[in-house]
This record gives structure tokens, C-alpha cells and sequence, in this order.
């Protein structure tokens, strides 16, 4: 139960210090915020695509 609640939870949480991740086609300041589960062990990435 846990697996399927974790992930929603983390996509939806706001950090605490976070930056804005603003999506701004063909300018270097694009970000891009990514979320991907690695496998089927449990592993989560939480990130930004920047560039």
C-alpha cells in the first residue's frame, strides 16, 4: 500500500526551499520538473530538467 501512496505523496508535496521550475521554450532558464520511478525495487527519482 505504501508503493502505490509514496509517489503520489512526493509528486504532490511542495520542498520546502524550493525554486520556481518554469517551462520557457528556447530560453537557457527552461525547467522542466521530472518525476520517474528506476525498476520495479522501489527506486524514485524527483528532479528538474534544466536547459
Amino acid at each position: 500500500m505504501i508503493r502505490l501512496i509514496l509517489p503520489v505523496t512526493i509528486c504532490l508535496a511542495a520542498p520546502v526551499n524550493a525554486e520556481t521550475c518554469e517551462n520557457s521554450p528556447y530560453e537557457q532558464s527552461n525547467c522542466v520538473r521530472v518525476l520517474a520511478c528506476i525498476g520495479d525495487q522501489g527506486l524514485h527519482f524527483d528532479g528538474e530538467a534544466r536547459g
